[in-house]
């Protein structure tokens, strides 16, 4: 990363927070009692990264931890120099994405269905296309 990255400081609360997401994600019971030894042995610091994924063209989307569940996405060049920050639009969350030749899409669920959207990035061209 090229930018200035200090790792996130990360309470107790915070991590309930991320397991409690994760437990109910998976259909198991998140009892208050249960996050008492994670919150002892978890690190108080996030690592600066979450995840790595190929873009169209030689690209490289790099998923950049801003705080529990946040994350920005850089956009770096074929050489590895740091490019863009895709910022997205208000109400979509990062962290669930796919990256196709155009842009990205999500599946979310609304009122117990599931919703597909595709969303076309036309402010970088280099990446995904015109």
């Amino acid at each position: 990363i090229e930018k200035p990255h200090d790792n996130v400081r990360i309470s107790k609360k915070d991590v309930e927070f991320i397991f409690r997401s994760q437990f109910e994600k998976y259909g198991f019971s998140a009892k208050d009692g249960n996050f008492k030894w994670i919150q002892d042995v978890y690190p108080d610091h996030l690592a600066a990264i979450k995840d790595v994924f190929p873009l169209p063209n030689g690209f490289i989307a790099v998923y950049r931890i801003v705080k529990p569940m946040v994350y920005e996405i850089d956009i770096f060049n074929q050489d590895g120099r740091y490019l863009y920050a895709l910022i997205p639009p208000a109400g979509i969350r990062m962290d669930n994405i796919q990256f196709h030749v155009m842009g990205f899409s999500e599946i979310e669920t609304q009122d117990d269905l599931y919703v597909y959207r595709e969303y076309r990035v036309k402010n970088v061209p280099e990446v995904f296309g015109r």
